[in-house]
């Protein structure tokens, strides 16, 4: 693998093919294609020793299976698990898909609620989702920030990872098959950005716009239903008077008929 110094940061990182039969590598995507085994581990082609390096995962998830991503080094093993105890110092990485989200030095949770607080709560990976990782090898810190969909911006994710002495490369972890990691080129996620910040100047237009077609539909809606309520109010009343005056013609009738004598019924 070719060393990257942090000069060289800008340059685009694919997927190192390291011969793992359930993995396939389409340049900078790298998808899992089969069942077995239960996980299987992706590495970048960069090695990290110095400098301050930026990577940017999207990730792809059709169910609910565990996808990880962050830095590890380059002879860790790559049909396993990072959740172990033996993975410790190995890699550190972005723990987004269980109950208890976390940033993660192999086994051991060092960023999370249950460790730190609610302040220190790791944000949960939602469908659409990216994760940048901010990669400082002159101090051994790693950061996180995740892109989140749904509110359209990026936030900073509490806390670091520290200790990281040895070289490292970009990696992913993946558990069900058809899941997929894609690392951004620095160029292409600027450009996005760039786009996405020219969609947001006329984001209130549109919000505007939205919001009166519902109002107007909701209005409709409403002289509609004021319109079927009135009909049906009206029409039983009118029945109603009908049927008084009809009782009262009833009553005349008879009282006529009695006054000459006439059974009721028999043709006054």
């Amino acid at each position: 693998m070719p060393e990257m110094s942090g000069k060289e940061s800008g340059k685009e990182v694919v997927w190192k093919d390291s011969g793992v039969p359930s993995m396939k590598i389409s340049g900078a995507q790298i998808c899992k294609t089969r069942d077995s085994p239960d996980f299987a581990v992706g590495l970048g082609d960069k090695v990290y020793s110095q400098g301050q390096h930026e990577l940017e995962f999207a990730i792809n998830r059709y169910n609910d299976g565990y996808v990880y991503v962050g830095v590890a080094v380059p002879t860790i093993h790559l049909q396993q698990t990072w959740c172990r105890r033996c993975a410790v110092d190995q890699v550190w990485y972005y723990f987004g898909c269980g109950f208890t989200n976390a940033l993660r030095n192999g086994w051991d949770d060092v960023v999370s609620k249950e460790v730190g607080g609610p302040e220190m709560k790791v944000p949960k990976l939602q469908v659409g989702d990216r994760v940048k990782a901010l990669l400082d090898m002159d101090t051994g810190q790693l950061r996180f920030s995740i892109f989140k969909v749904d509110e359209g911006l990026w936030k900073d994710i509490p806390g670091m990872l520290e200790g990281i002495k040895t070289p490292v490369v970009a990696a992913c972890c993946i558990q069900e098959r058809g899941d997929s990691v894609t690392l951004v080129a620095p160029s292409r996620a600027k450009d996005e950005q760039q786009t996405r910040k020219k969609s947001d100047r006329y984001a209130h237009v549109q919000s505007k716009i939205v919001s009166a077609i519902r109002q107007i539909t909701q209005n409709n809606s409403d002289n509609q239903n004021a319109e079927d309520n009135l009909a049906q109010r009206t029409r039983p009343r009118r029945a109603a008077g009908w049927t008084q005056r009809a009782s009262e013609k009833q009553r005349r009738y008879e009282s006529e008929c009695w006054s000459t004598g006439i059974a009721v019924g028999g043709g006054c």
